[in-house]
């Protein structure tokens, strides 16, 4: 009985300390020039289904989608990333804006912010 308590005291309290789930977008660069290439990274901190990448509207889609995962419990301790990347060309000059991906976790959606 004492060892169901115990067990049951862990989870709830790995449960209290779970992360809120957080997905960003990344670039490689700010600024390029027409022929120079850059990566954009979607990356989420749980373990998130359905993602939908962006149209990438003014960019050729060079390289991707390359996806990465990476787990690690360290001192009861969980900590988990998943990484979507794309190596993108302009196809113009000028400010270009990579609109929003979403991914679904638990019953929810989200996205990231716009970057331009």
């Amino acid at each position: 009985m004492k060892k169901l308590l115990f067990y049951i005291l862990i989870l709830f309290q790995m449960t209290a300390l779970a992360q809120e789930a957080k997905f960003e977008a990344k670039l490689s660069k700010s600024s390029l020039g027409l022929n120079e290439k850059l990566q954009v990274t979607f990356s989420i901190n749980q373990d998130g289904d359905n993602f939908q990448a962006p149209s990438f509207d003014g960019f050729n889609v060079v390289g991707g989608p390359f996806q990465s995962t990476n787990f690690s419990w360290v001192n009861g301790v969980k900590s988990f990333n998943r990484s979507y990347s794309f190596v993108l060309q302009p196809k113009q000059k000028g400010t270009l804006t990579i609109k929003s991906a979403t991914i679904e976790y638990g019953e929810r959606s989200t996205k990231p912010n716009r970057l331009k």
